[in-house]
C-alpha cells in the first residue's frame, strides 16, 4: 500500500463517529496537501471523535499536523515521533498553537525525534508552550532536552503543568555536549527541586539516551554523573533512571502507553 493510499484511508477513518484511537507508523504525510480540503477542512470543523492520536516514525508530518489537531474535538493522548531531516519553523509554531486547543483535555503528550530528526524536533520543542496555567490535566510528558534548555533555567520549571506525574527526557545532544553544557545537569536538578512546590505530583523522571549519540568510552563518566542525580531525586521522593535504547517503544513511557508495565 502506498503512502497516498494510507492517507486516503486515514482521511476517511478520521471522521468515523465511534473511532477513538488512531495509530499510524512509517507513513509519509506529503499526500495530505493533494487531498480535497473537505477531508481536513480549513477552518476546522472540530468534529472528529478521536481521543488518542499516535503518529510514529512519521515523515513529512509538519505541514498537515496543525490541520489534524484542529479538526479533533477532544484529544487526550498525542504521540508525535518525527522522522524528518528538514526544518519548518512556521509549521512548528502552528502545531504548538493547535495544541492549545486541547489544553484542558490532554493527559499524555509525546513529542520526540526518530533517527536523525533532531533539528525539526528542536524547532517544535522551542516553540512549545506548556505554561503552568495550561494543560491542567497533563500527567505524562516525553520531550527532548532541547525543550528544557530553552526554558528551564530562565523560568525555573514554572512553565510546566503542576499535574505532571512522569517526565521522560530524550537526549538530542552527544555525550560531549552533556558533559560540556552546565544546563544539562542544571535542568535535571531543577526538576528535582521543583518537586517541593511547582511539581507536587511528580513521581518519576527518566533520561533517555540512544546508543547512536553516545560513545562507549564516555558511558562510565556519564553513568557516574547520573548516579549523583539519582541520589538527589530520591531525597525528594522521585524515582530517577537513565536508559539507553534505540526506540521510544522500548522506553518506560513507551511501554506504558502500549499497555505494558
Amino acid at each position: 500500500m502506498t503512502d497516498k493510499h494510507k492517507i486516503e484511508i486515514t482521511a476517511l477513518c478520521f471522521w468515523l463517529p465511534l473511532l477513538r484511537k488512531l495509530h499510524l507508523e512509517n507513513t509519509s504525510f506529503w499526500a495530505v496537501g493533494s487531498l480535497p480540503e473537505s477531508l481536513f477542512p480549513v477552518p476546522p470543523t472540530s468534529t472528529s471523535s478521536i481521543e488518542d492520536l499516535r503518529l510514529t516514525k512519521s515523515r513529512d508530518t509538519y505541514p498537515c499536523m496543525a490541520r489534524l489537531l484542529m479538526n479533533i474535538r477532544t484529544l487526550k493522548c498525542l504521540v508525535l515521533e518525527f522522522d524528518l531531516t528538514y526544518d519548518d519553523s512556521l509549521s512548528a509554531r502552528e502545531i504548538s498553537s493547535s495544541l492549545l486547543k486541547h489544553k484542558d483535555t490532554l493527559e499524555e503528550l509525546v513529542l520526540i525525534a526518530s533517527g536523525d530528526s533532531r533539528i525539526p524536533c528542536m524547532s517544535l520543542n522551542a516553540s512549545l508552550n506548556l505554561n503552568g496555567g495550561n494543560f491542567t490535566r497533563l500527567r505524562w510528558l516525553a520531550i527532548s532536552d532541547y525543550f528544557f534548555a530553552t526554558k528551564l533555567l530562565e523560568h525555573n520549571a514554572v512553565f510546566l503543568p503542576r499535574t505532571l506525574e512522569e517526565i521522560q527526557v530524550q537526549s538530542l545532544t552527544t555525550t560531549d555536549e552533556f558533559e560540556g553544557f552546565t544546563w544539562n545537569r542544571a535542568m535535571m536538578e531543577c526538576l528535582a527541586y521543583a518537586k517541593c512546590d511547582r511539581l507536587p505530583q511528580l513521581k518519576c523522571v527518566t533520561r533517555w539516551y540512544q546508543p547512536l549519540g553516545m560513545r562507549p568510552s564516555d558511558r562510565f563518566r556519564t553513568l557516574y554523573a547520573l548516579q549523583t542525580l539519582s541520589e538527589l531525586f530520591i531525597q525528594f521522593g522521585v524515582n530517577f533512571e537513565w536508559i539507553m535504547v534505540h526506540e521510544f517503544e522500548d522506553t518506560p513511557l513507551g511501554r506504558r502507553l502500549s499497555g505494558e508495565r
